[in-house]
């Protein structure tokens, strides 16, 4: 099986998104599998076998990125949801093929795509409406980042958000602002990333955020 992307959820969950199996889910506590699979004749089933990211919120809800969409999975039930189309992101989501997933707070959620970013707000369960909701999802889109392959997103603890793309470099933003700064490419310069594909993004501590590249890592100063 070809792993994708890994997340780790209460309990020490593992949830695994995998390149053509779906999602797999491995319960410590009585070392169990379940799968999660995509089904043409079953529409509580994930959206596509091709997962590329995972994250789960606090109310024991886990969002599956792939290749089909956005679908959301009810650890208490089991249940898969497919979410759909996100109105106000037909750009950056229309044609799907979502690749990164950040859950912000405890209602947003962000989606980077082939094609761009989406900022989503998603219901929660104690809502009203919220059946509903999760069938009329509406975002907005990051235009700065329209037309570029999102493929990692993390949120640092000043709270900046930041995008790694695979043509285009690493960026940040703060959620409040629109105003983005770029970390450019550059082979042959010491302040600049050594590759444009920004493949893994992490920050160790208040200082520094690093950026993993296909040619070597890149050190940033957090604060500025």
């Amino acid at each position: 099986i070809f792993v994708n992307t890994i997340w780790v959820g209460p309990n020490d969950e593992l949830w695994v998104g995998t390149q053509s199996s779906g999602v797999v889910r491995f319960q410590h506590k009585d070392n169990s599998f379940r799968s999660f699979r995509s089904a043409d004749d079953n529409a509580n089933s994930l959206s596509s076998n091709s997962v590329y990211a995972l994250v789960g919120d606090e109310y024991g809800r886990v969002f599956v990125a792939s290749e089909g969409g956005l679908d959301l999975i009810d650890t208490h039930s089991n249940i898969v949801t497919r979410l759909g189309s996100v109105a106000g992101c037909e750009h950056s989501t229309g044609s799907a093929r979502l690749r990164s997933l950040l859950w912000d707070d405890e209602r947003t959620l962000w989606l980077g795509s082939r094609s761009g970013l989406c900022r989503v707000e998603v219901p929660l369960q104690t809502d009203s409406d919220y059946q509903e909701g999760l069938k009329n999802l509406s975002g907005w889109e990051h235009s700065a980042f329209n037309d570029q392959n999102v493929y990692q997103l993390f949120k640092a603890g000043e709270g900046n958000i930041w995008v790694g793309t695979t043509d285009n470099g690493g960026a940040f933003f703060h959620p409040e602002t629109t105003q983005v700064t770029r970390i450019p490419y550059d082979a042959d310069a010491d302040n600049a990333l050594p590759n444009p594909w920004v493949v893994s993004i992490t920050q160790p501590n208040s200082e520094e955020v690093w950026l993993g590249t296909p040619n070597g890592l890149a050190m940033l100063d957090a604060g500025s």
